[in-house]
């Protein structure tokens, strides 16, 4: 009966751990449902490279171009090996208020509006 017990509390103690953790994941995550629109990107290099992280070390330092009503703008962002190779498409969804606004949606699941990736801002290209 006391082992029952014991196995019990730590069960219990176990589903309380995973549910605080949901919670603080879902507290900790931006509101990007600004970000609505999505776009293809177009690169212009990839280069191979390193940044430090413990996650995601090994990837590509991607520059790109979007187009959105008439204006191009660029960019780049570290793209991790492991959701991205050259060769394959790369989508962003951005924010059709404010188009520089945007970020690069690593996996086509979720859609824009939940939580795509890191926000940045893109520089509109000058024509000429």
């Amino acid at each position: 009966m006391k082992a029952l017990l014991i196995i019990g509390v730590f069960f219990g103690v176990v589903v309380v751990g995973i549910v605080a953790m949901f919670l603080l994941i879902g507290a900790t995550t931006p509101d990007q449902s600004h970000l609505s629109k999505q776009v293809e990107l177009t690169v212009l290099s990839a280069t191979e490279g390193t940044r430090n992280s413990s996650v995601s070390r090994y990837g590509f330092r991607v520059q790109y171009t979007y187009e959105f009503d008439g204006t191009t703008y660029v960019s780049e962002e570290f793209v991790p090996l492991k959701n991205w190779e050259p060769g394959q498409p790369l989508r962003a969804c951005l924010d059709p208020e404010s188009p520089a606004t945007h970020a690069v949606q690593l996996n086509p699941r979720p859609d824009c509006g939940s939580y795509a990736g890191t926000e940045q801002t893109a520089t509109p290209q000058q024509s000429g």
